[in-house]
């Protein structure tokens, strides 16, 4: 483990060790905040990551993103680079 990382952040600990690391440390706001999703137009202007626009959508955390290739117009080149 790296000095300094939690638990959860150790891939060389188990799985059921990591999830409940993790899942302790979470609020239960922050866990129903998983089951939730946004839509990848919410968050991008054109086809950039847009901080401000995401960050009242994604401050207790999001379960997915969705229709990141059918919601945007990020070309499918650009999808497959990040862009």
């Amino acid at each position: 483990m790296l000095r300094g990382s939690l638990p959860y952040q150790d891939s060389t600990r188990s799985i059921d060790e990591r999830s409940a690391d993790l899942l302790g440390r979470m609020t239960l706001t922050e866990k129903v905040a998983q089951l939730g999703s946004c839509w990848v137009y919410e968050l991008i202007d054109n086809i950039t990551f847009a901080p401000e626009k995401a960050a009242p959508k994604l401050q207790l955390g999001v379960g997915h993103i969705t229709r990141i290739g059918g919601a945007s117009n990020v070309n499918p080149q650009g999808k497959r680079r990040g862009r």
